[in-house]
Order: structure tokens, then sequence, then C-alpha cells
């Protein structure tokens, strides 16, 4: 709210949603540069879940689109501490 309002006096300009989680993902992967390309690829699916559809559930991230990474989905590529760290950057860029 604060920011539309401060939008709304010109004083700042709003940010695409795009732009948004574009870059809030730029930043979880500068801190992760451990990350294996698989473990990339389904992040840069899940940016682009997350800009194509606003949201995104739990439930999303076990089921297709995401299966096509690996089987599980993130279960699969991802350690518990791992999850929870994605989960954070989702409630971020959503």
């Amino acid at each position: 709210l604060l920011a539309f309002i401060k939008h709304i006096l010109g004083i700042e300009i709003l940010e695409s949603q795009a732009s948004t989680v574009s870059k809030v993902f730029e930043e979880f992967l500068q801190e992760h540069t451990y990350l294996t390309s698989r473990q990339l690829d389904f992040l840069n699916l899940l940016k682009t879940f997350i800009i194509d559809r606003g949201d995104i559930t739990k439930q999303n991230l076990i089921d297709a689109p995401f299966t096509r990474i690996h089987p599980e989905g993130i279960l699969g590529l991802f350690a518990p501490n791992e999850i929870k760290e994605i989960l954070t950057l989702i409630n971020k860029a959503a």
C-alpha cells in the first residue's frame, strides 16, 4: 500500500510483478551459487510459473510442470532446509 501511495504521488515507480519476481530470484541465486543445473532449471521454471500464474501452492511444487525436472518435484531435488528457503523465496516473490 505504501509503495502504491508513493507511486501516486510520483515519489516512486512501481515495479511490475515480473520485475519483482525476477529480482527476488536473482538475489536468491546469488546467495546459492552451489546449486546444480537441475536445481537451477527447477528454480527457473518456478520463477516462470509465478510470473505467469501470479501465485503458487506447496502442492504445485510436486505436480506438473515441476515433475518434468524430477518425478518427485521439489522433494527430489532439494534438502528439507533448502525447501524451507524456497518457500520463503516464494512468499517474497508472490
